[in-house]
């Protein structure tokens, strides 16, 4: 009878959501012919969407997000023509990527996977036994990077299980253990001591957390004095529109909070608000977003640099992001907590 009644008075005060809910639901739901099994999960996936917006925390919206994604980018991109699309092994898979890539020399999404990787372990200026805690680790396909190619000891984390669970699987098949450990944790909210860390990343995960900023104040909590924070994030662009309905419902559907949408020179401020010093950004869009769209188009599995794609692709691929998103620039940034 208390539940019951906790439930009517939550229905009663959420009335209007529900129903806007349930009619996006079954406008959503007609737009799909179920006549496939991707058709079929698609629907699902809108369906337990909506149910978890309701009723979940942002948390465990992007954990169920990722679980659904699985290792699904790896079906797209892994392979060099679509006759060796084949479905992944994740415990034994070569690489499990799960961000958008670094392109300006790489020619297959596994070495723009890794190129990107590189490149913030080179903006963080990784050192022989430093310390790391890497947020939002995914697969923890950076982490065996880094701690065979830099030496450095990491503390991953990830709110997603099935993410700790391959990654684990992962390290130990590489025998990396004394150099990494794997666990579920949050963002927002660090179980670790103040001054622990003498670098803090995260690897496109950032404008997942509700909120960035929450981030931010616990990255500064646990670096180490002159300890550096470095972040590979997607933004808007500062003055542009991003309230559109198709940019909001994108959001949305892959979990990206209205607190976290606003430009550079605002995340600038906000880093220095927490204490940071010596903030810098450097934009890479042109090196990251074209590239992933053209080869996710299967057209041709080997691309040339993307500063050779024709104008008018890497135009449409901008657009694409910010139609369908509001986002449009793609950022590295390093921030250094003060002596």
């Amino acid at each position: 009878l208390t539940l019951m009644s906790e439930v009517s008075t939550f229905v009663s005060d959420h009335k209007t959501t529900i129903l806007a809910a349930l009619g996006l639901s079954v406008g959503l739901f007609g737009m799909y012919k179920l006549t496939t099994h991707e058709d079929v999960r698609a629907a699902w996936t809108i369906k337990h969407k909506l149910w978890t917006t309701l009723f979940s925390s942002q948390e465990d919206h992007v954990a169920y997000y990722y679980t659904e994604l699985g290792d699904d980018i790896q079906d797209d991109f892994a392979y060099e023509s679509p006759n060796q699309k084949r479905q992944v092994n994740a415990d034994t898979a070569d690489s499990l990527w799960l961000n958008v890539g670094y392109w300006k020399h790489a020619k297959d999404y596994k070495t723009a996977g890794k190129d990107m990787a590189l490149l913030l372990a080179k903006t963080a200026g990784f050192k022989p036994s430093a310390t790391v805690l890497d947020v939002g680790c995914g697969f923890g396909e950076q982490d065996l990077l880094w701690a065979s190619e830099f030496g450095v000891k990491i503390s991953a984390i990830d709110l997603t299980p099935v993410h700790v669970d391959i990654a684990r699987k992962r390290i130990s098949a590489r025998s990396l253990e004394n150099l990494i450990s794997c666990n579920l944790g949050n963002a927002t909210k660090l179980e670790f001591p103040d001054n622990s860390f003498d670098h803090v990343t995260a690897l496109e995960c950032a404008f997942h957390f509700k909120t960035r900023e929450d981030f931010l104040k616990e990255a500064f909590r646990v670096l180490k004095p002159g300890g550096t924070l470095v972040i590979a994030d997607l933004l808007p662009k500062k003055d542009k529109k991003i309230n559109g309905f198709l940019q909001k419902l994108g959001r949305w559907y892959t979990f990206i909070p209205e607190e976290n949408m606003y430009p550079h020179e605002t995340y600038a401020k906000k880093l220095e608000e927490c204490g940071f010093l010596e903030t810098v950004f450097m934009d890479v869009s042109r090196d990251c977003f074209p590239g992933f769209a053209y080869y996710g188009t299967g057209k041709q599995r080997i691309v040339s640099p993307v500063h050779r794609l024709p104008s008018e692709f890497i135009e449409n691929a901008y657009l694409e992001w910010y139609l369908y998103s509001g986002v449009e620039e793609y950022h590295i940034i390093k921030a250094q907590k003060p002596n």
